[in-house]
């Protein structure tokens, strides 16, 4: 039973938090520095972000081989479904949303 209680707990701080620190962020100079930004940069972010999550995937998926036989598609999904969940909540929470 404390456990459902302290989940719902973690997720009420967690978008506490966000609604803090967006408070205190003014989204028009965010949106200034945004649309300022160099597109080969913010392509070149992207792609290193997202092949961290097929290096991750794989990184797992070597290590999960002798136990469970999981597609790496599959395995890819739940990867970044977690990192996203981590991302946003605190990490108590986060992956274990998934």
């Amino acid at each position: 039973m404390i456990k459902p209680w302290f989940r719902i707990l973690v997720v009420f701080i967690s978008v506490t938090l966000l609604i803090i620190i967006f408070r205190k962020v003014d989204i028009y100079q965010f949106l200034g520095v945004f649309f300022n930004l160099t597109i080969s940069y913010y392509v070149i972010g992207l792609i290193l972000a997202l092949s961290t999550m097929f290096l991750f995937t794989l990184r797992w998926r070597m290590t999960l081989q002798k136990e469970i036989g999981i597609k790496y598609i599959s395995l890819l999904y739940r990867i970044v479904t977690s990192y996203f969940f981590n991302n946003l909540f605190l990490c108590v929470f986060g992956g274990d949303i998934y």
